[in-house]
C-alpha cells in the first residue's frame, strides 16, 4: 500500500516502478534504488516494512556484472551497491524493540489503514524533498571517484556527511572495483 502511495511522487521525480522497487537511472547508467521490503513479522492489523535505499554509478554496476551479478546494469538492486542504508522510521511509525535503543529504528510499523495513509503521505512528501537530495549528494561523491578513475587516478575523498548515514562500500584504495575501473580506462594506479 505504501509503495502505491509514494509512487506518483517518485514517478514525478523520474523513478520507474517494478513492484515495491523504484529505480532512478541516469544516461550513464547511474542508479538510485528505493525498495519497500515487507517484514515476515507482519500479520493481522500489523504491517511492518523497511525502506532500503541504494546508490551506484554505472561503472560500479558494470563491474558487478563481471562478478556474476549480470542483471546489475539493467536492473540494479539495493545490493550490491556502492552505498546502502535503510531509512529510519518516523517517530510515529517506529517499531522499536527497546524504546531508546537503536535496534528497530528502521522498522516502520503500521497498525491501521489510517496510519498507513498518514505514513504514505509523509513519505510521499519527504522522499523527493528531503531524502533524494541527500542520496544524490552521495551518488555525486561516487561520480567524482569514477571521474578520477577515468583520468587514471585513485582519489577517495571522504564521503559526504548526510543525515542518512549508511554504508559506503568503496572507501579503501585496495577495493577491487578501483583496479577494475582503472584497467577499463587504460589508466594506472596514480594514488
Amino acid at each position: 500500500m505504501i509503495s502505491k502511495q509514494v509512487g506518483p511522487a517518485l514517478k514525478a521525480a523520474g523513478f520507474k516502478r517494478s513492484s515495491g522497487t523504484f529505480r532512478l537511472r541516469s544516461g550513464d547508467g547511474d542508479a538510485i534504488v528505493l525498495e519497500f521490503q515487507g517484514s515476515g513479522s507482519s500479520g493481522g492489523d500489523l504491517s511492518l516494512f523497511y525502506l532500503n535505499m541504494a546508490a551506484s554509478t554505472g561503472g560500479f554496476l558494470r563491474w558487478q556484472a563481471t562478478r556474476g551479478f549480470v542483471e546489475a546494469p539493467r536492473l540494479p538492486r539495493t545490493m550490491p551497491s556502492q552505498w546502502w542504508n535503510r531509512l529510519d522510521a518516523a517517530p510515529d511509525f517506529v517499531d522499536a524493540v527497546v524504546p531508546g535503543f537503536p535496534i528497530g529504528r528502521d522498522t516502520w510499523r503500521l497498525t491501521s489503514p489510517k496510519a498507513a495513509k498518514r505514513c504514505g503521505d509523509l513519505l510521499a512528501a519527504a522522499l523527493p524533498a528531503r531524502i533524494l537530495p541527500q542520496i544524490e549528494k552521495i551518488l555525486d561523491h561516487y561520480r567524482q571517484i569514477d571521474d578520477a578513475l577515468r583520468a587514471g587516478q585513485v582519489v577517495l575523498p571522504p564521503p559526504p556527511s548526510t543525515a542518512l548515514g549508511g554504508f559506503h562500500f568503496v572507501k579503501k584504495p585496495d577495493h577491487p572495483y578501483l583496479a577494475w575501473a582503472l584497467s577499463e580506462s587504460g589508466g594506472s594506479h596514480g594514488g
